[in-house]
């Protein structure tokens, strides 16, 4: 269109053709642009939604056009906005009620927990202590029924708020607890010493009172009182407060303390700093530390403090780093101090790795690693924290008349036998299929009926089927039962050792299906156990293995090892009759087939 510019966005068609999806002609989708062209110039009026509010006609087609599936039918921007209604959730000073009970009830009340009588949990939720009469029975300390609150929904920062249901009134009793204590502490701290000062005064002049004022000396101990309070109160406040002028105080010490200065008053002693107020040596190095009652007795000096900490870490990283600078290593502690730790610690790692090694390679080469495993402590001492009394017959009392101790039982119903069973549930594990079940049949299918010894040796034929992968009975089965109907017959054994192994194992190839010779059979296995006892090598006959020229003799192959003998049908049922296979049932059987 001439008058449209090329950025402006495409035009919107009239609600009621759009939003139907009927076709429109040419004259109609002229006679809408034109519409649409008059409302953005302004010379007609905006078209109104269903609210009655106007549309902005600048908004393009692909926003004010509702999707077909939401029929609406009249036009306006009702699809555009969010239609979840939000719900209402929980206020930053709502949390759940804890600890708040209810009052307590005067008789015991039907569905109440039978240990503490409470109408809000039962009996194996209860956390009272278990009585030896519930109150279901006495009646008596009925315990009150738990606040339980309703569930409180949250919006994003609620459920991430890290102070939720914080408490301030519970941090400020411990506040005033600890400040409480500490005060207490002091107080008694200064009455110690007071007394210990008139004391002192009272044995050296010989009588108390003498030298004070009309009151004694309790008008200079008040005072110091007050003093040491207004020291503590601004080193806690971080200053004092004299009219409005507030003065900073830093490094101040209780009154009844000892300065630094004052515990060696040789001139030539350690050297007092005042700017500072620090003492780097210690004022009495002949005294080791001191040990008295005074606080002052413990200093050793400011140095000492510099051996505690992380200075020893320091110390330890600052000499690698110069030993690894002396080395070659371009690295430096204050330019790069992540790469020097990184370093260092990898340095450590492999140094004990091969102090590690060389240990290792010492006790493998000369042994003695059962000296340097030191058993437990107390088994050297045979000390125990377990307290037993014994009567006179050596019994642990109150184990009973048989010596055992008394099973503590547990508030859950126990030895509960259902559905004729003799064992509970979980007493029997059936490592095959992984389930639990009943001691008593094996079963292990949970609330089943007890078949007792029947069904347990049901289920292990049942599985040795199933392992054997045989739905009938077994060939080993199978050869029991010819050989008990045969009896002690004379063809009895020849004649099981004609029966054919070939539907197992298979026949040679070109052998045919002619029926084998039950004596050519048996002579058969003889050759082949022979061989196999003489070494399993080729061509070794009883003749070659007596001479000594076999595979037997010399453990070597025969003159004629490689001659090319016919191998018969017997030759092969002999091989697959003495041949042993890991899957066969009967492989572990003794083997009587042939034998004399």
């Amino acid at each position: 269109h001439p008058s449209r510019p090329a950025h402006s966005p495409p035009h919107r068609l009239p609600a009621m053709a759009s939003s139907a999806g009927q076709f429109l002609s040419r004259t109609d989708r002229n006679k809408a642009r034109e519409l649409d062209e008059a409302r953005k110039a302004g010379t007609l009026p905006a078209e109104l939604d269903e609210e009655g509010r106007e549309i902005n006609p600048h908004i393009p087609e692909f926003m004010a056009k509702a999707p077909w599936y939401l029929n609406q039918g009249a036009p306006g921007l009702k699809h555009q906005k969010n239609s979840k209604q939000k719900e209402e959730v929980a206020g930053i000073d709502q949390w759940y009620v804890r600890g708040q009970k209810k009052e307590a009830a005067t008789k015991f009340r039907k569905g109440a927990c039978p240990n503490c009588g409470a109408m809000t949990h039962g009996l194996k939720d209860c956390l009272d202590r278990p009585r030896k009469k519930g109150a279901k029975f006495t009646g008596a300390d009925i315990k009150p029924d738990e606040h339980l609150a309703g569930d409180l929904k949250f919006d994003y920062e609620g459920k991430r708020d890290r102070f939720a249901g914080y408490d301030h009134g519970a941090y400020e009793a411990l506040v005033s607890k600890k400040y409480a204590l500490e005060e207490a502490a002091r107080k008694q701290f200064l009455h110690e010493q007071q007394l210990k000062a008139l004391e002192d005064e009272a044995a050296k002049v010989g009588g108390a009172g003498q030298g004070a004022g009309p009151n004694g000396g309790d008008e200079d101990d008040g005072v110091r009182v007050r003093d040491d309070e207004t020291v503590v109160a601004a080193r806690e406040g971080g200053g004092t407060r004299q009219g409005a002028l507030r003065m900073t105080v830093r490094n101040l010490r209780i009154r009844e303390d000892t300065a630094k200065y004052l515990l060696n008053l040789d001139p030539n002693s350690a050297y007092y700093d005042p700017k500072t107020r620090s003492m780097r040596e210690n004022p009495r190095p002949n005294n080791g530390g001191g040990d008295g009652e005074d606080p002052g007795e413990a200093f050793v000096g400011d140095n000492f403090v510099r051996g505690g900490g992380d200075s020893a870490g320091f110390n330890d990283l600052q000499s690698y780093t110069m030993t690894a600078y002396d080395r070659g290593q371009e690295i430096h502690l204050n330019a790069d101090p992540t790469q020097v730790e990184l370093m260092n610690r990898v340095f450590k790692e492999k140094k004990q790795k091969l102090e590690e090694t060389k240990k290792n390679s010492v006790l493998s080469k000369y042994g003695g690693e059962e000296h340097l495993a030191a058993p437990d402590p107390r088994l050297l001492l045979a000390q125990t924290e377990s307290y037993k009394e014994y009567d006179r017959t050596g019994r642990v009392k109150g184990s009973g008349a048989g010596g055992r101790k008394a099973v503590v039982r547990s508030r859950y119903e126990e030895d509960v036998f259902a559905h004729n069973h003799t064992a509970v549930w979980g007493s029997y594990f059936d490592r095959a299929n992984r389930r639990w079940g009943y001691a008593d049949d094996h079963s292990t299918q949970k609330n089943s009926y007890s078949t007792g010894e029947a069904g347990k040796r049901a289920r292990e034929m049942a599985a040795r089927a199933i392992a054997a992968g045989m739905d009938g009975p077994t060939r080993a089965e199978t050869l029991a039962a010819e050989a008990e109907a045969a009896g002690d017959a004379p063809g009895g054994r020849a004649k099981r050792a004609g029966e054919p192994v070939k539907a197992m194992y298979g026949i040679g190839e070109g052998l045919g299906e002619r029926p084998l010779d039950a004596e050519g059979v048996r002579r058969a296995v003889l050759r082949e156990k022979e061989r196999l006892r003489n070494g399993g090598g080729l061509g070794n006959t009883e003749a070659e293995a007596a001479n000594g020229n076999g595979a037997a003799a010399g453990k070597k192959r025969g003159y004629n090892s490689m001659a090319e003998e016919p191998v018969t049908a017997e030759d092969m049922e002999a091989y697959y009759l003495t041949q042993r296979r890991a899957d066969d049932p009967m492989a572990n059987m003794p083997d009587t087939v042939g034998d004399d």
